[in-house]
């Protein structure tokens, strides 16, 4: 509301906003800029939960709807871990309050070095060889299967449907040594019989049919890749499936191209 107009302060120029009982300053420094988030979250946001990491986490993602209550829904969440000893995926759940049952007293209110109570972790699961996980995905119509991307030239899938096996059920290979170091180029179909796939570093993109890994999951199983595309000359920086075709993706490259796929007219772009 009003116009901003310069002002010195303390910290230096800053800009001041409104007037009277509205007015506020905002600075360049990056401590004030935060406090001021923290202060005004409550009118930003329905509900804001803090997580306090031991270690960084390079990847997140939402999982099923373990239940509901009346007043809040939890619903399971994956991250990986960076840096810890082993390297893990952890699988929790998280306690989300329905709109309108949130207490907007306590959300400015958290500890930012501290662990919410909205959070609890049910398993780590040790990532093979102990390395980084650089993405992990779930597929829409087989939730209990998590599929990891690490620095390794194999992709790793777990059956959540039995979290006490921190084994991966199985693998799906085909990439060459090194191509997946840092790499994030990973995406899964929304059909019932899900494929997957994975880009690399050496331009190349592999698509797996885990149809069978859905179907009749048991551990030791690996899969190898079902086609393998080329189009790109450098890095595969992300794929994406089309929203309803396992046939048809789109990739995008550090060769500053863009290329649209169809499976059923060859492995080269349309």
């Amino acid at each position: 509301r009003g116009f901003p107009r310069q002002v010195k302060t303390q910290e230096g120029p800053a800009l001041r906003w409104g007037g009277g009982m509205e007015e506020r300053i905002v600075t360049g420094n990056p401590t004030l800029s935060y406090e001021q988030w923290k202060k005004h979250s409550l009118l930003l946001y329905d509900a804001l939960i803090n997580q306090s990491l031991v270690h960084p986490s390079p990847c997140f993602r939402w999982g099923r709807v373990v239940s509901e209550e009346p007043t809040h829904s939890v619903q399971r969440i994956y991250y990986s871990e960076r840096g810890a000893n082993p390297n893990s995926v952890v699988i929790a759940n998280a306690k989300l309050a329905k709109p309108r049952h949130t207490d907007p007293i306590k959300m400015d209110k958290f500890d930012e070095y501290a662990s919410s109570s909205s959070i609890s972790v049910v398993v780590r699961l040790e990532t093979p060889d102990k390395t980084e996980v650089n993405k992990i995905y779930t597929c829409e119509h087989a939730r209990n299967l998590l599929i990891a991307k690490s620095d390794l030239n194999q992709l790793h899938i777990w059956n959540l449907s039995d979290v006490s096996s921190p084994t991966p059920t199985a693998t799906l290979s085909g990439h060459q040594e090194g191509a997946c170091e840092s790499n994030f180029a990973l995406d899964t179909s929304r059909d019932t019989n899900p494929k997957v796939l994975s880009g690399d570093r050496d331009g190349r993109i592999l698509m797996w049919d885990i149809g069978e890994v859905v179907s009749n999951p048991h551990h030791g199983m690996d899969v190898c890749a079902q086609s393998e595309f080329h189009g790109h000359s450098a890095t595969v920086e992300d794929v994406c499936f089309h929203p309803s075709s396992a046939k048809e993706f789109c990739s995008v490259g550090d060769d500053q191209l863009l290329l649209f796929w169809d499976e059923r007219k060859g492995k080269k772009p349309v």
